[in-house]
This record gives structure tokens, C-alpha cells and sequence, in this order.
């Protein structure tokens, strides 16, 4: 019995003994220690990608217009025309595209477009002068070396018929009669020849055409007595003109045209700008004191544009 006992006995301290070493080893057992984790995810990327679209669009756009234009020169002080041009027009547009795009999880997101644009235009106009119907003349006597130099561009109906009878009257003396010679399109009626010309005397334009005749009013003759102070200015003259005008020039370049700087008319004593003469040199001035009328009289008289003038013209050298 004792012995039953004390087996008994045994086997339990045995059994307290193992016990606990055998849930220290095991794994699944719970611990009163604290596990750390880390974990790394990538996070979602930006992307931006940039296109760039040069288109290249060339138009082209014909445009018709008129214009009435007003031309001076040294020889016609006042050469109005109807002109009716006609102009190209050339537009060259380019389009520069820049295009931002930023993906997103969202299959609705668009990428935003910015388009800028240049133009650049090119004009090529044609231009063709309109001559009136009627008698159209437009005409002169002026200053030349010795005597007088002559012109009459005549034209009947926009046509140059040649045989028409062109008279200049002048202060003194008979009335001198302007040859056509071979009446070509581009060549008018004219003399050269004597007496000289003379300011104040009274000048006047006549034509007789086969549409009738055209008369112009008397001008008087502008100038006489030219000159210029030996320093450069001012320039004088005696007899006033409704077109007084000057260039100066030096080594074939103009540096100064008072049509240009200062207006259509200038009187005498006119006074130099310094601009005139822009450095030490040699200069010639050409003064041209000029009286011109657009009136005419006679049957059917001159169409709209027509001309007559009296000028006076002398060079004038100058050394700075």
C-alpha cells in the first residue's frame, strides 16, 4: 500500500516538473514579447510626358482694291492717277501644340493642349493706271540751259491718235507748235529750243484734238534771279510759284528733298536745315520754283487729272 502510494506520489512531481519546459519550447505558445513588422510598398508614380506638334498651313487670299493716289517728282511736281491694284495676299500660319500628360488610375483624365500661332503676310500688288476718256494732257514748259524745254502728254480717249494740233503760248513772240514724232505709246508731244524762259511772263497750254479742244488757264512764270548764300543758306528767288520745291545732292545721293521734309510749297528765302548738308563735301542745290493750274476751258475741255505748268530750274554747287 505504502509503495502504492509513493508512485503515485512521484509521478506527479514528475509531471509538475516537465510540464512547464515543455511550453517554453513550444511555438505556438503566447509570448509577452512585442513583434515589429515593416513592410514596403512603391508608391504610385507620376509620369509627364510632353508633346510637341508643329503643323505647317499655307492660304492664299487674292484681294482687289483702288486707290487714288498722289505722286510728286522733279519733273511732274503733281502726277495724280486713279490706280486699280490688285494685290495677293500670302498668310503662312504655324501652330506650335504642347501637350501635358499625367497618368492617373482614372480612365477619364485628358491631357491638357496649348496652342500658340504666328502669321506672317506677304503682299505682291500689280498695279494699272486708269486713263480718263476725254482729252487728257498733261503739260509743261520749263527752264533748259539757254532756251525752253517743252512737253505735252496728250492722250484722246486713252489713246494717242497722233496729228493733233499741241500750241504753247508764250509772253513774247508767236506761238510755238509741239511736234508729235512718231506718236508712239510712250512718246508725247515736245520742243527745245528758244526763247529762253521768262519769269513772270504769262504761259498758257492749247489743244485741238479730234474730239474737240482743251485750253489751259495762263500761269505765270515762277523764279528769275536764283541764288543761294555761299555759306549754304538761305535760298532765294524772286517770283513765288503755288509748287516751290528743292533737292540737294551730293556724289549722286540726295540728302535732302523739301517736297519730302517739308511739305509741297516753299517760299522764298527759304533757309537750309542742317540735315541738308550732314557732313564736309560738295553739294549742288536745284531750285525749282514752279506755278501750276489744273483748269482748263474749251469743248469738251480736259479730263479730271489734267495739267499745265511754268517752272523755272536752276543748280546751285555748294562746297561745306
Amino acid at each position: 500500500m505504502i509503495r502504492i502510494i509513493y508512485f503515485v506520489f512521484s509521478f506527479l512531481l514528475l509531471v509538475l516538473f516537465l510540464f512547464p519546459l515543455a511550453c517554453a519550447n513550444n511555438p505556438s505558445s503566447p509570448s509577452s514579447s512585442i513583434a515589429t513588422f515593416t513592410s514596403t510598398k512603391s508608391p504610385t508614380s507620376t509620369q509627364i510626358l510632353t508633346a510637341t506638334v508643329t503643323p505647317s498651313q499655307t492660304t492664299t487670299n487674292t484681294a482687289l482694291f483702288t486707290n487714288t493716289p498722289t505722286n510728286s517728282s522733279s519733273n511732274t511736281p503733281i502726277n495724280s492717277m486713279t490706280q486699280t491694284a490688285t494685290a495677293t495676299e500670302t498668310d503662312t500660319q504655324t501652330l506650335t501644340s504642347t501637350s501635358t500628360n499625367t497618368p492617373t488610375n482614372s480612365p477619364s483624365a485628358f491631357p491638357t493642349n496649348t496652342w500658340t500661332s504666328t502669321f506672317t503676310d506677304t503682299f505682291t500688288p500689280t498695279a494699272t493706271a486708269t486713263i480718263p476718256m476725254g482729252i487728257f494732257i498733261q503739260s509743261g514748259v520749263q527752264t533748259m540751259g539757254s532756251g525752253i524745254f517743252v512737253f505735252a502728254n496728250l492722250l484722246v480717249n486713252q489713246t494717242r491718235e497722233g496729228g493733233d494740233l499741241v500750241i504753247l503760248n508764250i509772253p513774247n513772240g508767236s506761238p510755238i507748235t509741239l511736234s508729235c514724232g512718231s506718236c508712239s505709246p510712250s512718246e508725247g508731244y515736245g520742243y527745245t529750243g528758244p526763247p529762253n524762259f521768262q519769269p513772270a511772263g504769262n504761259y498758257s497750254m492749247s489743244v485741238s484734238t479730234s474730239i474737240g479742244t482743251a485750253i489751259s488757264a495762263v500761269v505765270s512764270g515762277p523764279g528769275g534771279n536764283i541764288g543761294i548764300d555761299p555759306s549754304g543758306s538761305p535760298v532765294t528767288w524772286l517770283y513765288e510759284g503755288n509748287a516751290d520745291f528743292l533737292q540737294v545732292t551730293s556724289g549722286g545721293v540726295t540728302t535732302f528733298d523739301s517736297t519730302i521734309s517739308v511739305g509741297p510749297d516753299i517760299d522764298s528765302p527759304f533757309s537750309m536745315p542742317a540735315e541738308a548738308y550732314p557732313s564736309s563735301g560738295n553739294y549742288v542745290v536745284y531750285v525749282f520754283p514752279v506755278n501750276k493750274t489744273f483748269t482748263f476751258t474749251g469743248t469738251p475741255g480736259a479730263a479730271i487729272n489734267s495739267f499745265f505748268y511754268a517752272a523755272d530750274m536752276k543748280p546751285v554747287s555748294i562746297t561745306k
